[in-house]
């Protein structure tokens, strides 16, 4: 079953000239491995890349920052997570608006001279000030929204503080970030975020700069035209994975969760499916907030090994010794990379029935749908996966088969260049 039909037709414009080759500045506040936007971002590069183009990154400087000739330009680092007064009050100004990265990319675009911008992540560290400066030196923007920051302030349509789903800030009333307390760094930051959205859409910032922006999934394309953005310049270019990189591996050893370790993530239906199954091994890989908690909860079940950050290779290595990937968000997820990576080393996914997931995996084919939030229906799944070794090999053939077939690089760069052509 294909899920080309997921796809609205589009007129396509010209393409560009085969020997027409850019030089892309590609714009992302971390680069260094940190989340699936940095896998989309560094996979992005290396595709554009070996087609010939010439990429040019802007972002904040850290000492984890992949090796670039680039770094001299990017912006000073800054940590939110920083608790002392002075600290917050220089960063809640910069988070709206920095002056340092509009003066650096300036400087960067006089010597790099970009034939276009792809912008990604930006807000808080980098800001939307760069925008600005990138349409006074007449270049193009185009801008992938991995998240709903355009229409909710805390991007993820999820109060944190009770569980709930949440689209309050739903036409421009983003007040409603404080008054529920969904900042990440409590009663402060829920106040800043509300400020930056409302001079953020006041401003036009991203409206006026950006010519065209790209999601991963169509379910985050129609909630950003619900929360008012312009329907005509959302256009979904899904994330991609080389299988060719990624080895087929039949059967497993145990369940795997990988990801940020938050509520909203559903960390903790896994440790419960995890204490109802005591004969199956879970490896829940990942760092965040709830980590002291999860290990504490694992230190009870000896079925359960929790490694913490590891590193790309490592994250590999862990779904290549899967039987599963298991992804009981709470929230509804954009299109997790992770989903890619299991099903191209030809492993299924147990989701929930949310958000982009829909759009990824197909109930009973190349992994399953949650209907609900229960923990003890994803032990169920779970359970009925691991007693059957055929039905394993199955649906993990199906999912490298999506894979190859829906999200490969060769789509990507061909859905890319076709936005990269009109606007360039």
């Amino acid at each position: 079953m294909s899920l080309s039909h997921l796809t609205p037709a589009m007129n396509q414009p010209a393409p560009l000239p085969p020997n027409r080759k850019l030089a892309v500045l590609l714009v992302n506040k971390f680069l260094f491995p940190f989340g699936g936007v940095e896998s989309v971002v560094f996979g992005e590069k290396a595709l554009l890349e070996s087609r010939g183009h010439r990429v040019i990154l802007f972002g904040m400087r850290h000492p984890r920052n992949i090796d670039t000739p680039w770094s001299d330009y990017f912006v000073s680092q800054v940590d939110y997570a920083d608790g002392s007064l002075a600290s917050r009050l220089r960063s809640a100004a910069r988070a709206l608006y920095s002056v340092e990265a509009r003066r650096k990319i300036r400087r960067l675009i006089a010597e790099a001279q970009p034939d276009i911008a792809h912008v990604h992540h930006i807000y808080h560290q980098i800001t939307p000030s760069i925008l600005y400066e990138l349409r006074a030196a007449g270049i193009s923007v185009v801008q992938t929204i991995h998240d709903y920051k355009p229409v909710c302030p805390n991007a993820k349509l999820y109060v944190p503080t009770t569980g709930e789903l949440c689209f309050r800030c739903k036409g421009n009333r983003f007040y409603h970030a404080a008054l529920t307390n969904c900042g990440s760094y409590g009663r402060g930051s829920s106040i800043m975020i509300a400020l930056e959205a409302y001079l953020n859409r006041l401003t036009g910032a991203y409206l006026r700069h950006v010519k065209r922006f790209l999601t991963p999934s169509h379910f985050l394309r129609d909630t950003l035209i619900e929360g008012g953005m312009p329907a005509e310049r959302i256009q979904v270019v899904r994330n991609f994975v080389d299988v060719d990189e990624y080895q087929p591996v039949d059967g497993g050893r145990h369940v795997l969760f990988a990801g940020r370790l938050e509520a909203y993530k559903g960390v903790l239906s896994v440790l419960e499916a995890a204490r109802r199954l005591p004969d199956i091994p879970f490896h829940i890989v990942g760092a965040g907030t709830l980590e002291a908690e999860v290990r504490r909860v694992a230190a009870g079940l000896p079925n359960v090994t929790v490694t913490g950050h590891l590193d790309q290779l490592a994250v590999r290595r862990e779904i290549e010794g899967a039987i599963c990937l298991v992804a009981p968000s709470l929230w509804n997820d954009i299109a997790p990379q992770v989903v890619l990576e299991a099903f191209a080393c030809g492993k299924p996914a147990i989701c929930s029935r949310r958000g982009g997931f829909v759009e990824m995996v197909q109930n009973g084919v190349n992994g399953y749908l949650l209907e609900n939030d229960d923990p003890a229906l994803l032990a169920q799944r779970i359970a009925d996966l691991c007693g059957r070794p055929a039905l394993q090999a199955a649906l993990g053939r199906a999912a490298r088969a999506v894979a190859v077939r829906e999200f490969s690089p060769e789509r990507h760069y061909e859905t890319l260049m076709s936005v990269y052509a009109p606007v360039v």
